[in-house]
């Protein structure tokens, strides 16, 4: 348990959690049609993104949840 508190490991875990949606974001700006509704989850897309890469490393991992 003390491995997944190693900062690198939370940054990679992160970033591999986060590909998706990168992914679909990317496609969704893509296309041509972009409407308010599809601007307004990409911002919440990126917001997802920046909290998910500049979080803090637990300090701490329990076993049992």
């Amino acid at each position: 348990m003390e491995f997944l508190t190693t900062p690198w490991v939370d940054k990679t875990i992160a970033v591999v959690a986060i590909t998706p949606n990168v992914i679909e974001m990317y496609h969704r700006f893509t296309e041509a049609n972009l409407s308010f509704v599809r601007a307004v989850a990409g911002i919440q897309t990126i917001i997802l993104i920046i909290t998910m890469v500049f979080r803090r490393t637990p300090v701490r991992v329990t076993p049992n949840p």
